[in-house]
């Protein structure tokens, strides 16, 4: 009986402090994220930075009501600092505040996937491509098993271009619209794609990128660069080139470097007023990370923005981005 009663008032304590130890743990996240630039381990956890503050804003509550006012006030300064970084990069802003929809111009359609390497249901990705209607389509982990799947895709898209890759980074680009496609080799030995229209009306290119994963230092600082090099291409484009950065980048918007990435190439995140857009994984949905991205110059203004996951559980661990693009001349 003795050996019970303090069994049972501990209980409840431990519980009491359950709370109180995940928000010391979220402050900690905090310096985590003030080295992002500087460990890949620290910039691989900015991927959760959204999630945690939602669990933060979720401790707030519990704070409240259980009225321990202390620790509700470090929630709440938590909730607001954090807010700050998570908030402006959540999608659910728009860019600028004029945001009416322009009269004039060519609508494009544009459409990223990462159909993912394992695939084991590439008949109905392929019909998943071909019901999307896109004028645009960039394939991330193309493999060669998908050409026979995208036969009656490649007879619509006259300007194509496919290159096999090591492992999942095999890519291709396919356009309705006229056009020319080159291959520009990234660090760590991973193609790209660009492409530039051919009419004067719709001056646009296109990037299909698929960036190396921020798993271990090596990959990181090579996803790093990689970054740095499309940024430096886009740097030197003509100046009445648009620019449109699709695919799989493997960073989130929270990153320094994603950040870095719109500072130097001039492009918007095409999530912004269109919602958080999680891509990855499929598991998750709309709880996921928003990995997958099209970027776009200013100039181009975003109609509409969706993603899309496969039904099937063989298909693609990814959601497709599927974007419609106001182009003015």
């Amino acid at each position: 009986m003795g050996n019970d009663v303090p069994e049972a008032m501990h209980k409840p304590l431990r519980l009491k402090f359950l709370p109180r130890i995940a928000l010391v743990c979220l402050y900690a996240v905090i310096l985590f994220w003030l080295g992002r630039n500087l460990h890949w381990g620290c910039d691989l956890l900015t991927h959760t930075l959204m999630h945690c503050w939602w669990f933060a804003c979720g401790l707030l509550a519990y704070f409240a009501v259980t009225k321990q006012w202390r620790w509700g006030a470090m929630s709440v300064v938590w909730v607001l600092g954090v807010g700050a970084i998570v908030l402006p990069a959540s999608g659910w802003f728009a860019a600028s505040a004029d945001s009416s929809v322009v009269a004039s111009g060519t609508d494009i359609r544009v459409l990223t996937w990462n159909t993912f390497v394992g695939n084991q249901d590439i008949e109905n990705t392929a019909a998943d491509i071909d019901a999307a209607d896109a004028d645009i389509i960039v394939i991330v982990e193309w493999t060669p098993a998908m050409r026979n799947h995208l036969a009656a895709l490649r007879a619509e898209y006259p300007y194509r271009m496919e290159v096999p890759g090591q492992g999942a980074f095999g890519i291709a680009l396919y356009s309705k619209v006229a056009g020319k496609i080159d291959t520009v080799l990234l660090p760590g030995d991973v193609s790209s794609l660009r492409f530039r229209a051919a009419d004067p009306e719709i001056p646009i290119e296109v990037w299909a990128v698929h960036m190396l994963p921020p798993i271990g230092d090596r990959y990181w600082r090579f996803r790093n660069e990689q970054l740095a090099e499309i940024a430096g291409h886009l740097e030197k484009r003509s100046p009445d080139r648009q620019a449109i950065v699709c695919g799989d980048l493997n960073v989130t918007p929270w990153s320094g470097h994603f950040q870095t990435f719109l500072e130097r190439s001039g492009c918007n995140d095409s999530r912004e007023g269109h919602g958080y857009q999680a891509s990855w994984p499929r598991r998750l949905g709309r709880l996921g990370i928003p990995i997958d991205h099209c970027l776009v110059d200013p100039r181009l203004q975003v109609i509409d923005r969706k993603i899309g996951f496969s039904q099937s559980a063989n298909g693609s661990d990814h959601g497709s981005v599927l974007l419609t693009i106001r182009v003015r001349p």
